[in-house]
């Protein structure tokens, strides 16, 4: 069974590595897959040495869905909470209880802290390092090196 065009495949190459996407052309010799996010194509060179195996999902999988990061959509939330205080904090209409409004605030500056701990803790979570210096190792300049005489 060779894919259609627009089928939702996952491939299994030789080497174990995979790569999913939506089928624009298949044949014996050459395969092209779209992402699923529909900004790159994968051009299969030699399908029939290359791969090792075909998943072909028979439900229709969404397309060009875009998945954003846990942290942005924390950043975007404290930015409405900070809206929100500052709305609460520029408000100055006499007739609200002055009870009232410290308690709005109290707990808006809570969810301010709050949102805070969260995108600080994802971006702990998610942070990978660049670059690893390894220490070069030697003797101290007030240490003379022995000779072998």
């Amino acid at each position: 069974m060779t894919p259609i065009k627009n089928q939702y495949v996952r491939v299994i190459f030789r080497n174990s590595s995979h790569v999913e996407g939506f089928v624009e052309q298949w044949s014996e010799q050459k395969a092209l897959l779209r992402s699923s996010d529909g900004k790159s194509l994968l051009i299969i060179q030699d399908v029939c040495a290359d791969i090792m195996a075909i998943k072909v999902y028979l439900e229709p999988q969404p397309e060009a869905q875009l998945v954003e990061p846990k942290v942005t959509t924390e950043v975007q939330r404290k930015r409405e909470i900070d809206d929100d205080f500052d709305a609460e904090v520029c408000k100055r209409e006499e007739n609200i209880d002055q009870y009232l409004r410290a308690k709005t605030l109290l707990e808006l500056r809570k969810l301010q802290a709050e949102q805070d701990r969260k995108i600080i803790a994802g971006k702990l979570k998610d942070h990978m390092p660049t670059q690893v210096r390894v220490p070069k190792y030697e003797l101290p300049g007030f240490l003379k090196k022995q000779s072998a005489k």
